[in-house]
């Protein structure tokens, strides 16, 4: 059990570091490219501030999950409480997440941007992921959270919330914008669903 434990910590923390790794290094790239913006980024830091200090919060909970002995500080689980093979399915849902989350940033590829806005000669990308759910990128995330507390039956599982509450913010502001720039969203944004209930 203990040794089962371990390997759902390193898995979850391992997923969680790909993805920052991966989203510093498109950062940086999208910083050094010279795709043009049409439209301004909106400000993030007032009115989404508080979740991303929440965010940080959680990794330094995820931290303190990976290393701390068996059973984690704390945290709800009891030994016997949740079944090895809940725990399992819940590692497994972790690990598709964290794949759909790399593949909704690939299939958006150079027209996804950190600041919400609209690039010149934007194209609306409804294929794939892309044509079950509005945000993807931003779900897989929420579900990568949801799915690591629940895995670990932790305090942690109250940030998802938070992130829930966060991206649905930044997912209507962001639809807001290309209901004006980007032709043919307003149609795609009714005819599909959302995990974000928008």
């Amino acid at each position: 059990m203990v040794t089962f434990d371990l390997f759902i910590r390193a898995v979850t923390f391992l997923g969680f570091l790909f993805v920052e790794v991966y989203k510093l290094r498109n950062n940086l790239v999208l910083k050094n490219s010279e795709y043009k913006v049409a439209t301004t980024p909106f400000n993030q830091t007032k009115f989404l501030g508080f979740y991303k200090k929440m965010d940080r919060a959680f990794f330094l909970i995820l931290l303190v999950q990976v290393l701390t002995p068996y059973p984690q500080v704390g945290s709800f689980f009891v030994a016997g409480f949740i079944s090895t093979a809940v725990r399992a399915i819940l590692a497994i849902l972790f690990c598709i997440a964290t794949i759909l989350y790399f593949v909704s940033r690939e299939q958006l590829g150079v027209y996804w941007t950190p600041a919400g806005c609209v690039k010149q000669d934007h194209k609306l990308i409804n294929f794939g992921i892309f044509k079950y759910e509005k945000h993807p990128i931003y779900a897989m995330y929420f579900l990568m959270m949801l799915f690591s507390q629940l895995a670990f039956f932790s305090f942690g599982v109250l940030f998802p919330i938070f992130t829930y509450l966060r991206y649905r913010a930044l997912a209507i502001l962001e639809e807001s914008i290309l209901k004006k720039e980007l032709g043919g969203y307003t149609k795609y944004a009714r005819e599909t669903k959302s995990i974000f209930l928008i």
